[in-house]
């Protein structure tokens, strides 16, 4: 058993790259947060698709249960409440979003 190492201790001691979170900072500034709500609110009113369908929500993180906002690298759109819901609730987390006035 000793021959035995974690995946993560086998890629840092041989050079490999570790995989990266899909969040970029665990507990966001006002100033960061404030950045990623101006970078989504550009989305809020950009069709998402050749239809013109027009985005319900733009996620850009997360809050944990700890309160810690978790900003992700990468930012979610979702063109109706229920999917935004099914995607955000399967993880746990409460979403810190913008959300557009489409009912």
């Amino acid at each position: 058993m000793n021959n035995i190492v974690s995946l993560a201790e086998y890629r840092k001691k041989n050079g490999i790259a570790l995989p990266r979170s899909p969040y970029y900072t665990l507990n966001a500034t006002e100033a960061q947060i404030e950045g990623a709500v101006n970078r989504a609110a550009k989305y809020l009113y950009k069709p998402m698709n050749g239809f013109g369908t027009m985005p319900y929500a733009v996620v850009i993180g997360y809050e944990d249960k700890k309160g810690r906002t978790k900003l992700l690298k990468s930012i979610s759109i979702y063109p109706t409440k229920n999917v935004m819901e099914e995607n955000v609730g399967r993880k746990g987390l409460r979403s810190v979003c913008v959300v557009a006035g489409q009912v």
